[in-house]
């Protein structure tokens, strides 16, 4: 992270209004930075980090401008590539609607750490928060998948480690 683009100081360096509140060069406002869309209107961390296509810190990334500038609400009202309203975008689930909890952890199919999955997106790029709730790709309630750990035999230990710590109102009998 860049002190200058918390700050809203421009590429020159100057402060800038403009940065701070999320505005182009036109002066519009933009949501995809909010969102930390990139320019195909994906979730990325470059974007909410503030990194533009060539890895570079930018302000315009950060505040979530597209290459065109264009203001884009899609992420807000949850719309799927197609731009029809859909409440799977929404609620996080996946294309077959199962939920899962590698997103929680920031795991990939293989169990590598994603920014993606630290995103919450499926493979598509869509949002998915399935994971939150900790399903296991059968579908089924699993305090491994909750934890983050995809493999079964590792699972149930962690899950016994963690059993002691505070739920917040959660019971070890929901996991």
């Amino acid at each position: 992270m860049s002190a200058d683009v918390l700050m809203g100081h421009d590429g020159r360096g100057r402060m800038s209004a403009d940065v701070l509140m999320g505005c182009d060069g036109l002066g519009r406002m933009s949501a995809d930075a909010l969102m930390g869309c990139d320019g195909r209107g994906r979730m990325s961390a470059d974007a909410l980090m503030g990194y533009d296509s060539r890895g570079r810190m930018s302000a315009e990334a950060i505040m979530g401008y597209d290459s065109r500038g264009r203001m884009s609400a899609d992420a807000f009202m949850g719309y799927d590539g197609r731009g029809r309203m859909s409440a799977d975008v929404l609620m996080g689930c996946d294309g077959r609607g199962r939920m899962s909890a590698d997103v929680l952890m920031g795991c990939d199919g293989r169990g590598r750490i994603s920014a993606d999955a630290l995103m919450g997106c499926n493979g598509r790029g869509r949002m998915s928060a399935g994971m939150l709730m900790g399903y296991d790709s059968r579908g089924r309630m699993s305090a491994g998948m909750l934890m983050g750990h995809n493999n079964p035999a590792i699972a149930p230990p962690i899950a016994l480690r963690y059993a002691a710590l505070p739920t917040f109102g959660l019971s070890n009998k929901n996991l």
